[in-house]
C-alpha cells in the first residue's frame, strides 16, 4: 500500500519516541506482574498508522495507541489487581470503559469492550518532565479467555480483506459463549456451594479427597501443608489404595505415628512422606505387602525414611528409591 510522504514522515517522527516508551514500559510491566500473567506489546507499523489516520477520527500527531500493550490475567477476579498495578507504574489519564458498572452496549451486543487504560510514563524521581512523558499509550487488560478470543477472531473481524456479516456474527457468538464461561469460572465457588444445585453432588473420589484434606488440616500446622492440597490428598489416596487400607484409618495412623515420635511430625519429611513413615512405624506388615506388589504407581521411599530391618527394599517391586548424595 502506498503511503503519502507527509504521513510517512509523521510516522517516522513518532516511531522513534514510541520505541523509547516501549522499551521503558515493557521493562516496568514485565518486572511488576505476576509470573502466571502474560504480557505482550507492539508498535504500529506504517500501513496501520496510515489507515488509522485516514479515518479522520484521530489526530495523527497524538495517537494514543502508537505503542500499545496487553496484560493478560487468569480470570475476571484479577482484573482489578492488574489495573491497580498499572496505575502504580504509570500516570493514567483516561480509561475505557469509564465505569465497569455501566454496560457499553445492550445485552445482545458482544463488541470489543476490554478494559483499556491510557497512560503516560512517569518522570524519574527528582527529574523534570520531558516530551516523552507527554506521549500517551494504551494498556489493555484482558483475561486469558478474552485474549484467546481476540487472537482467534482478529483476522475474521478486524483486519480482513473480506467483509462478512456472517463472520462477525460467528465471532460475536463465540464471545458470548466465552463471556458465559468467564462468569461461570468467577462464580464457581458460589455455584458449587448451593445446596439446591446439581453441582453440589459428590462422587466417591471427591468425598475421599475431602476426607483426607480434613484429616491433614486437623493433624498438621497449616504452614507445613502445601498450597495444592488436592494433589497431596490424591497422593495419599493412591498410597492407601495401594496398601489396601481404609481411609477411615488415616487419622488414627497419623496420631499413632506422631505419638511414637514424641508428639511431633518428622522435621525432615514432607506431609506425604510423614504418612509413609507412619505406615512403616504403625502398619509395617501392610506397607511391606504393598511394596512387594507390582503396579503402575510405586511408593516413594527416600533415604530419610526409617525402614524397619524386617523389610528388604532391595527385593521390593513397588518401591521408588531416592538416595541422598
Amino acid at each position: 500500500m502506498k503511503v503519502a510522504t507527509s504521513v510517512r514522515n509523521e510516522f517516522d517522527r513518532q516511531f522513534e519516541l514510541n520505541s523509547l516508551i516501549k522499551s521503558s514500559a515493557d521493562e516496568l510491566i514485565r518486572s511488576s506482574i505476576r509470573a502466571n500473567w502474560h504480557f505482550e506489546s507492539r508498535l504500529k507499523n506504517e500501513q496501520s498508522f496510515a489507515l488509522k489516520v485516514e479515518t479522520g477520527r484521530f489526530d495523527p500527531a497524538a495517537l494514543e495507541d502508537f505503542y500499545a500493550c496487553t496484560v493478560v490475567v487468569p480470570n475476571l477476579a484479577m482484573m482489578r489487581e492488574a489495573e491497580n498495578r498499572m496505575r502504580e507504574l504509570f500516570v493514567v489519564f483516561s480509561r475505557k470503559p469509564k465505569d465497569d458498572d455501566i454496560a457499553t452496549g445492550d445485552a445482545t451486543t458482544f463488541s470489543f469492550d476490554h478494559t483499556r487504560l491510557y497512560a503516560n510514563l512517569k518522570p524519574s524521581p527528582g527529574k523534570d518532565e520531558e516530551s516523552i512523558h507527554r506521549i500517551g499509550f494504551e494498556i489493555q487488560i484482558k483475561t486469558f479467555l478474552q485474549h484467546a478470543w481476540s487472537i482467534a477472531t482478529h483476522d475474521l473481524t478486524y483486519k480482513t480483506t473480506k467483509v462478512s456479516w456472517g463472520k462477525e456474527r460467528v465471532a460475536a457468538q463465540v464471545k458470548a459463549a466465552l463471556e458465559a464461561a468467564e462468569v461461570s469460572i468467577l462464580e464457581a465457588e458460589t455455584l458449587a456451594s448451593q445446596n439446591t444445585s446439581v453441582l453440589h453432588r459428590q462422587d466417591i473420589k471427591t468425598k475421599e479427597l475431602l476426607q483426607i484434606i480434613e484429616v491433614m488440616y486437623r493433624s498438621f500446622d497449616v504452614d507445613d501443608l502445601p498450597d495444592d492440597m488436592k494433589r497431596l490428598a490424591d497422593s495419599i489416596r493412591s498410597l492407601f489404595r495401594r496398601c489396601r487400607i481404609s481411609l477411615d484409618e488415616l487419622g488414627a495412623i497419623v496420631e499413632s505415628g506422631r505419638r511414637l515420635r514424641g508428639g511431633v511430625h518428622p522435621m525432615n519429611l514432607s506431609p506425604f512422606l510423614s504418612i509413609v513413615q507412619y505406615l512403616f512405624d504403625v502398619r509395617p506388615d501392610v506397607i511391606a505387602k504393598a511394596l512387594g506388589r507390582n503396579g503402575d504407581i510405586k511408593i516413594l521411599v527416600p533415604d530419610e525414611i526409617v525402614v524397619p530391618s524386617s523389610i528388604d527394599l532391595g527385593s521390593a517391586r513397588g518401591v521408588l528409591r531416592l538416595r541422598g548424595r
